[in-house]
């Protein structure tokens, strides 16, 4: 678990059933300005039983991150005093009844619990039961697990399809594995990839991150593919992709003579192929013209973590990737407090320690209000409720909603619009994807006192100008 700040750790242990305070001032101040690590060490009760909880942490990155989640079920006579004992071997024995380990896992607070009052219920009952009734809790902890992620990848609307390759993953018990989609956007294609690893100590699945690279790659035609096409052997293999970067990269680990192209991968079809680079012995000798933007330009990439104050579904990390910015009401400033702001990635400064771009924020203290810019354009389905409201919502997710304004010849013309709030306008668009002049498709009054304030303003430079000469 990893999270970038103590008010979303607070949030964290919320989520997973344990008392936000652990997290509060006394905690904060008390870790020195220059340390690498720190621990939480509480008790909690369960079933009138006292847990001890300890939790170890990591911040020499810059982020926090959970290193070790130990429990101990203690004797209900245990007091608060008593917890320097728990330092000694001795008095451990002295008090402990039931312990467990989860290494770097934040596993549920109730399942962890639950284990530990189980074990010792069955230990006096029957020793040879506990093993049996561990068996049990995981398996139920697991349909639990399945449906939380169900609903974390729904919330972040990945499609039904990744969703049902997930469950088939997790069903098979794999330690770790890896789904991969490709989507195409305005910018080109963009590739997915969610990476999900088992509990080291359970049969618990963890999904904390996906990432997204968005490469120059145009679109497919229908039931076309990447094809490399190596030799080997005195045979042609032929290893079929969706994605260019994963084509890409396979063709460029080959060390013989292989073929990049595009086409249809059945044998009917292969002739008539488009070859997009070749290699001979290991050495790249042919980038086909169309082909070389996309063959030589580095993707933009991004990973975006779950579970903290920048949890972005994927629409919204799709739209951030291609620069546009993304409206969040549910963001916390460090002393825990909510607040709103579109949000944008910053592709000017350079990216953090893990590769990732910094964001930049821009909070309603900006000044920008996206309804009330809106409303200053001539656009014909403002004069719906729903409508509106539905133009607003894509404008905030980042997308590009399309739009009806008049045109020059009187005739509907549909665009699309797109958020700037870095400018506090909005940015308009032909289908094809041309700039449209925005000030064309302003409501009159709006246009006036935009031309009174550009007068305005060229009349203060002028004056500036005639100072600077009788100077």
């Amino acid at each position: 678990m990893r999270v970038s700040d103590f008010a979303a750790l607070a949030d964290e242990l919320k989520d997973h059933g344990y008392p936000e305070k652990w997290v509060d001032e006394k905690l904060i101040a008390g870790i020195p300005m220059y340390a690498k690590s720190f621990s939480i060490k509480q008790l909690m009760k369960h079933k009138d039983d006292p847990v001890y909880v300890r939790m170890d942490f990591d911040i020499s990155k810059g982020v926090i991150e959970l290193k070790a989640l130990d429990a101990d079920l203690l004797r209900k006579s245990f007091k608060a005093k008593d917890l320097p004992d728990l330092n000694f071997p001795v008095s451990r024995d002295k008090w402990v009844l039931e312990s467990t380990s989860q290494q770097a896992d934040l596993v549920p607070a109730r399942y962890l619990l639950d284990v530990l009052q189980a074990s010792k219920q069955m230990s006096e009952m029957n020793p040879d039961l506990v093993e049996e009734y561990k068996t049990k809790t995981i398996s139920t902890m697991n349909r639990n697990n399945l449906e939380e992620l169900r609903d974390i990848l729904a919330a972040h609307k990945f499609g039904e399809h990744l969703i049902k390759q997930m469950e088939e993953n997790m069903a098979k018990n794999l330690p770790a594995f890896q789904l991969r989609d490709t989507l195409h956007t305005d910018k080109g294609q963009m590739d997915l990839s969610m990476n999900f690893r088992q509990s080291a100590k359970s049969d618990f699945y963890y999904f904390n991150n996906y990432k997204l690279e968005l490469s120059k790659a145009r679109p497919l035609e229908k039931d076309h593919q990447y094809l490399v096409i190596t030799e080997a052997d005195g045979k042609n293999l032929m290893r079929k992709y969706d994605s260019a970067l994963q084509a890409m990269e396979f063709f460029n680990k080959q060390t013989g003579n292989s073929e990049l192209a595009i086409g249809k991968g059945n044998k009917d079809d292969l002739q008539y192929r488009n070859t997009v680079a070749t290699m001979k012995e290991g050495k790249v000798d042919y980038v086909a013209k169309e082909f070389y933007g996309t063959y030589r330009t580095p993707p933009v990439t991004n990973t975006f973590y779950l579970k903290n104050e920048a949890t972005f579904s994927l629409e919204q990390g799709v739209n951030l990737l291609q620069g546009r910015a993304v409206f969040r009401d549910d963001l916390l400033n460090r002393g825990g407090e909510q607040y709103s702001a579109w949000v944008q990635l910053d592709f000017d400064q350079k990216k953090d320690n893990y590769g990732n771009y910094k964001t930049r924020q821009f909070s309603e203290g900006y000044g920008f209000d996206v309804k009330k810019e809106l409303e200053s354009y001539q656009i014909k389905e403002l004069a719906d409720i729903k409508k509106t409201e539905l133009i607003l919502s894509e404008l905030k997710e980042g997308n590009r909603p399309l739009v009806t304004v008049p045109g020059a010849d009187g005739q509907d013309q549909k665009l699309r619009i797109v958020a700037m709030p870095r400018y506090s306008n909005l940015n308009f668009f032909e289908i094809n994807g041309k700039p449209a002049i925005r000030e064309d498709y302003k409501k009159e009054q709006q246009l006036s006192q935009l031309l009174d304030k550009n007068k305005g303003k060229d009349k203060s430079k002028n004056q500036e100008q005639e100072n600077e000469l009788a100077l």
